[in-house]
């Protein structure tokens, strides 16, 4: 059985587990949707199985990490959202990540799933400071970024030496409970 991390309206957001490969490789396997991602090369169906066993150890031992989202309705795969440590950085920030299947673009589906993520991840990581990572170009993601509350940092070269643009996000302080 996964485990359910939140709902939002419309989605449900789940732990990915064994058997979900398939799901993985439908999406990142996807030309248009992985033309975004890393160096726009689409996921293999090996690279999707240990996505999967990666993403399951980090649930275990950091509370968090790459999850299948469902449109609640109807149970239909909508795409993969999540909190990582991304491979090669020097100060392995926090990243929230997503990425939907192009039939669900356009939906506004990212606008609430992102700030929803960021949430979740405050509250039930305890994290205080999330980032993001996006090609300059994608202005859709762009929006989505700061729809959630994300703040632009800085435009930088990623590790392959394409600009990457850098957006950071602050959990809001807890106000004291009335009588503290």
């Amino acid at each position: 059985m996964t485990k359910t991390l939140f709902q939002t309206e419309r989605l449900r957001v789940r732990e990915l587990a064994p058997g979900d490969e398939p799901l993985l490789a439908e999406l990142h396997g996807d030309p248009a949707v992985a033309r975004w991602l890393g160096d726009g090369t689409p996921l293999t169906a090996e690279m999707c199985l240990a996505w999967v066993r990666v993403s399951m150890h980090n649930y275990a031992h950091q509370g968090y990490g790459y999850c299948a989202v469902f449109e609640r309705a109807h149970g239909d795969f909508v795409g993969g959202c999540g909190l990582i440590h991304p491979p090669g950085e020097p100060r392995r920030p926090v990243e929230v990540i997503y990425a939907l299947r192009p039939a669900c673009w356009g939906r506004g589906y990212a606008q609430e799933l992102v700030p929803a993520m960021l949430d979740w991840g405050a509250r039930h990581a305890g994290l205080h400071e999330i980032w993001a990572t996006v090609m300059p170009d994608n202005l859709a993601s762009a929006r989505v970024l700061a729809h959630a509350g994300m703040r632009w940092q800085h435009t930088r070269p990623d590790a392959d030496g394409q600009p990457t643009a850098t957006w950071c996000w602050q959990a809001p302080t807890q106000s004291p409970a009335k009588g503290d």
